[in-house]
């Protein structure tokens, strides 16, 4: 994503908001923003890191569908990332499991997203909050950037309102999407 574009989307999610003098979080309760924060905390400790094993280890074969790279480029990444991605994932934690019980963990974490999430049209009802700034970034991840792997697939298949709150974001938030992921 264009340096540029990531700036605008803080500035719209954090910044814009207070010199505006909006809270983001006016509507929440106390109770509400710790479950988020913890939601937040979950996704950025678990789910970050598994969408990092998943595409630079067992899924890099997908690299070239959601990196433009050029050829030479592309194939220098898939021997050498994930080599040093297996290193910083023993470092955090989440490496010294076996693959088949780091997925477990993952996709028990998203079916607890999935859960707080509910029927709700936002985190934490009708309208976003910062929290929705934040796990919107790391569940569009796995709803667009995971090709074929099991987070995707439990997204697709089971979890669907955590694809359709996504969707609700983007249409919400990033109407010019589809022409930011333009290959080049």
């Amino acid at each position: 994503m264009p340096k540029q574009r990531i700036e605008k989307f803080l500035t719209f999610c954090f910044l814009h908001p207070r010199k505006l003098g909006k809270d983001l979080w006016s509507n929440a309760t106390v109770e509400e923003r710790s479950i988020a924060r913890s939601l937040r905390i979950m996704l950025e400790e678990h789910l970050y890191w598994g969408i990092v094993q998943w595409r630079f280890i067992q899924g890099v074969h997908t690299l070239d569908e959601i990196i433009a790279l050029p050829g030479l480029q592309l194939q220098l990444a898939k021997l050498v990332l994930p080599r040093k991605i297996k290193k910083v994932l023993l470092a955090q934690g989440l490496g010294r499991y076996p693959y088949e019980d780091m997925v477990r963990v993952l996709c028990e974490d998203l079916r607890d997203v999935s859960n707080l999430l509910g029927n709700n049209k936002f985190f934490l009802g009708d309208e976003p909050t910062e929290a929705d700034a934040a796990l919107f970034g790391f569940l569009a991840e796995v709803v667009w950037g995971c090709p074929e792997s099991p987070y995707e697939a439990l997204i697709y298949e089971e979890l669907l309102n955590i694809k359709q709150y996504c969707v609700r974001m983007k249409t919400a938030f990033w109407s010019d999407w589809d022409s930011l992921l333009v290959k080049g």
